[in-house]
């Protein structure tokens, strides 16, 4: 029996730039093109929202969170990252 592991076509990776009442959060591949862009409100809801908008580009590999002023949001965030098994 040969078992095979699903490799993805491109690697991509997501960056959040966190403020007190939206996130901003952009998704790069491999050759550091942006695939996409898009905000959401800094609210529990709009954290699912963002983490299916992100896993619509496929596998994401990375998520890079701004920390240097971290929001409250941005905790939540990672909360509902752990929740998710993301």
């Amino acid at each position: 029996m040969v078992i095979t592991k699903s490799v993805p076509s491109a690697q991509i990776m997501g960056s959040v730039d966190t403020h007190k009442d939206l996130h901003v959060v952009a998704m790069v591949d491999q050759h550091n093109r942006i695939a996409g862009t898009e905000f959401f409100p800094a609210t529990r809801q709009s954290y699912r929202q963002m983490l299916n908008w992100m896993a619509s580009f496929g596998y994401v590999n990375l998520v890079g969170i701004e920390h240097r002023l971290l929001w409250r949001g941005a905790t939540s965030l990672s909360a509902e990252r752990r929740y998710r098994g993301a």
